[in-house]
C-alpha cells in the first residue's frame, strides 16, 4: 500500500538530467516509478505528432505493454542516490573554483611579467637570495 490510498500506480519517464528528482518524488509516496533510457522511447520521441498528451499517452501503452512482458527491451535508467547527487555536485562545484582560481592566477602571472611591477619583483628576488646565500655563508664559517 502507498501514501496515495490502496490503489497501485505506476509511472514511466524519460531519462533527463533532473529525472531522478521526479523519480525519488514518487518513490517517497509509495509509486513504483522507472526512468527510461531515451533510446527504447525512439518511435515515441521522433514522433511528428508530438503534444504532451499523445507523448503521455504513448509513454502509458508502451509501460501497460512492457509490464505484460509485450516489450523486453526497455532500457531502464540508473538512478543515483541522494548523497551521490550531492556528493557530484560538490564535486562540479569544486571543479568550476579551481577553474577560477586558476584563471584568476594565470591572470596576475601575465600581468605581472608584462608590467613594470615584473622587474622590481625580480629585484627583490635576487636580494632575498643574495640575503640567504650570504646568511649561509656566515653560517658555514662560524662552524
Amino acid at each position: 500500500m502507498n501514501d496515495l490510498g490502496a490503489a497501485e500506480y505506476c509511472v514511466m519517464m524519460e531519462s533527463s538530467t533532473y529525472s531522478y528528482r521526479v523519480y525519488w518524488f514518487f518513490e517517497s509516496m509509495g509509486v513504483e516509478a522507472h526512468v527510461v533510457h531515451t533510446r527504447s522511447l525512439k518511435m515515441i520521441t521522433e514522433s511528428t505528432k508530438k503534444t504532451d498528451r499523445n507523448y503521455a499517452e504513448a509513454i502509458g501503452i508502451m509501460l501497460r505493454l512492457w509490464k505484460k512482458g509485450g516489450i523486453p527491451d526497455i532500457y531502464i535508467s540508473s538512478i543515483p542516490t541522494q548523497e551521490q547527487v550531492e556528493l557530484k555536485d560538490i564535486y562540479r562545484y569544486c571543479e568550476e573554483l579551481f577553474c577560477r582560481i586558476g584563471e584568476l592566477l594565470s591572470g596576475e602571472i601575465e600581468r605581472v611579467h608584462q608590467g613594470p611591477v615584473a622587474e622590481s619583483v625580480t629585484q627583490q628576488l635576487r636580494i632575498g637570495e643574495s640575503h640567504r646565500l650570504l646568511t649561509e655563508y656566515k653560517g658555514a664559517v662560524r662552524t
